[in-house]
C-alpha cells in the first residue's frame, strides 16, 4: 500500500482537514511505520472508572527529606559518587544510582542467537539531570532562560556520552507527574545511553532512510511544511521551532471489550506474518515449538492442565504478564472442542486466582485473545494461503509491580525508546507458582 505522509484510509468523500472527524478511522504513524485507529465518538461515554485527585499541595522550594534537592544525601550511590548532593545553583547532573544499564564490564551476560530464546547483552549508562535547586519549579514555571541551561546540559551530555565506542544511542526523557509514574517530584529529566538503537528510534531512522530514498527530502521537514500551510494542528511556534499535535497522535486504547473491524489489527497481523515465516523456514507451527520448549524447560510455566498451559513469556514486558496457549494447534475458537473449552476456562480460573492471591486484591489487568482472522480476510490477496497457521492464545497484561498500589508506567524510555522491565520472566513465575490456583485469598479462612 503507497501511503503519503498524511494519509486517509477512509472510504468515504474528503473531508477537510478543518472539519474534526467525528467517525472511526486509522491514521498511519510514518516514522513507525504503524497504524491506530482513532475513535473519536467514544470521548462522549459515561465514565464511572477511576478518577485521579488532582494534585493541590504547594511544594517548598527546598524539601530536607528530597533525595534531588541541594546538600541532601541521596538513597544510595551504587555510581560511586558522593552520598551527597552539592550545592548546586542551576542544573545538577549525577549517575543514577539505580540504573537499568551498566557499563559493559558490569552487564555481560550469554548471547544466544537463533531459534525462539533469543538474548544479547545490554549495556550503558542512566543519569539524572535536576533541572533547578528549587523543589518547585517546573519547566511550565521556570524562566526561559533557566531553561536554556537544561537544554545546554542536554546538548553537553549528548556529546559526551555519543564519544564512547560502548554507546549507539542516546535517549533524553521526563516523566512528570505520580500518574506517569515519576518517583521524585524534585523537576527532573533522565538520559539513558545504550549499547544498541533501541527499537523505535531504529525504527524511524529506517522510515526517515527510506523516505529520503524515495522523495528525495526529509521527511518530517516535508511534514513540518505541510503542518504549517494548514495550520490546524499546530499549537505554539517562534522563530525556530514549532510544537503541534502530530496528525497521527495516539490515545489510549480501551480493552475488555470485543472490537470486530474491517481489517486485521497491527499486532494479529504481525503475529501471523512471524507465524507464516516461521513455518516457511522451519515448517512447524511457531507456538507449537515454543510450547515444547517451555514445557521440556519448565521454569516460566505458571499453570497446566490437559489441554491448555500458562506461562510467563521469554519476552514478556509486564511484570506478571502471562501467555495462554492450547498444548495443540488451534487457529481460533471456532476450532474448540467441549474439551478445550473446559480446560482454557480452566485455566483462565487458576491463574486469575492466582493473580488476585499475590497481593491480595482484585487484580487488574487486561486480557486478549489472538486469533486467526476471519474467513472474509483469508479471501483476500494478503492473506492468501494463511488458513491454519495462526495459533490461537491470549495475553494477560496486568501493571502491578511491587504492590497493590504499585504499578508499572510505561512512560520515558519505554514510551520513547523501546519496552523495559526490572524483574525477569523467571522471577516473576517463580513468584506466581508458589500461589495457590484455587483457593482464593478472600477464603483462606473459610
Amino acid at each position: 500500500m503507497s501511503v503519503s505522509l498524511i494519509s486517509r484510509n477512509y472510504n468515504k468523500s474528503y473531508m477537510s482537514a478543518e472539519k474534526e472527524w467525528d467517525t472511526p478511522h486509522r491514521r498511519f504513524n510514518p516514522l513507525l511505520n504503524s497504524w491506530i485507529l482513532c475513535s473519536p465518538h467514544r470521548a462522549k461515554r459515561p465514565w464511572q472508572g477511576q478518577v485521579e485527585k488532582a494534585s493541590t499541595d504547594k511544594l517548598p522550594q527546598y524539601d530536607p527529606k528530597c533525595f534531588l534537592c541541594p546538600r541532601n544525601q541521596r538513597v544510595a550511590t551504587g555510581s560511586g559518587e558522593s552520598p551527597f548532593n552539592p550545592d548546586y545553583k542551576d542544573t545538577f547532573v549525577f549517575t543514577n544510582d539505580f540504573s537499568a544499564l551498566l557499563p559493559a564490564q558490569e552487564s555481560e551476560s550469554a548471547q544466544v542467537t537463533g531459534g525462539l530464546f533469543q538474548s544479547e547483552s545490554a549495556s550503558g549508562m542512566c543519569k539524572v539531570i535536576c533541572f533547578s535547586p528549587r523543589h518547585d519549579l517546573t519547566l511550565s514555571q521556570m524562566e526561559a532562560k533557566d531553561i536554556v541551561k537544561v537544554v545546554d546540559t542536554w546538548r553537553d551530555q549528548y556529546e559526551q556520552l555519543s564519544k564512547s565506542s560502548d554507546i549507539q544511542y542516546v535517549l533524553i526523557f521526563e516523566n512528570r507527574g505520580e500518574m506517569m509514574g515519576c518517583s521524585n517530584p524534585h523537576p527532573h529529566c533522565q538520559i539513558w545511553s545504550s549499547s544498541y538503537v533501541p527499537q523505535d528510534p531504529k525504527t524511524e531512522l529506517t522510515s526517515f532512510s527510506e523516505y529520503e530514498t524515495k522523495n528525495h527530502s526529509c521527511l518530517l521537514c516535508d511534514y513540518v511544511k505541510m503542518e504549517l500551510e494548514k495550520k490546524v494542528r499546530v499549537v505554539s511556534q517562534n522563530d525556530t521551532f514549532v510544537a503541534m499535535v502530530p496528525y497521527w497522535a495516539l490515545n489510549p486504547h480501551p480493552h475488555c471489550q470485543i472490537w470486530s473491524s474491517s481489517y486485521v489489527p497491527q499486532d494479529p497481523k504481525t503475529e501471523l506474518a512471524s507465524f507464516s515465516q516461521y513455518e516457511t523456514k522451519n515448517h512447524s507451527c511457531l507456538l507449537c515449538d515454543y510450547v515444547k520448549m517451555e514445557l521440556e524447560k519448565k521454569v516460566r510455566v505458571v499453570s497446566q492442565n490437559d489441554t491448555f498451559v500458562a506461562m510467563v513469556p521469554y519476552w514478556a514486558l509486564w511484570p506478571y504478564e502471562l501467555l495462554v496457549l492450547p498444548k495443540k494447534h488451534v487457529s481460533s475458537l471456532s476450532d474448540f472442542t467441549a474439551e478445550d473449552t473446559a480446560g482454557f476456562a480452566d485455566i483462565l480460573n487458576k491463574v486469575t486466582c492466582m493473580y488476585d492471591n499475590l497481593f491480595k486484591t482484585s487484580f487488574p489487568y487486561s486480557m486478549g485473545i489472538h486469533q486467526s482472522p476471519t474467513p472474509a480476510a483469508l479471501k483476500t490477496k494478503e492473506y492468501e494461503g494463511m488458513e491454519g497457521k495462526f495459533h490461537f492464545h491470549a495475553h494477560l497484561f496486568p501493571p502491578l509491580l511491587r504492590s497493590a498500589t504499585v504499578k508499572k508506567f510505561m512512560v520515558g524510555f519505554e514510551l520513547l525508546g523501546e519496552p523495559q522491565r526490572d524483574i525477569t520472566a523467571e522471577q516473576s513465575a517463580a513468584t506466581l507458582s508458589k500461589l495457590s490456583q484455587t483457593v482464593h485469598f478472600s477464603r483462606e479462612n473459610q
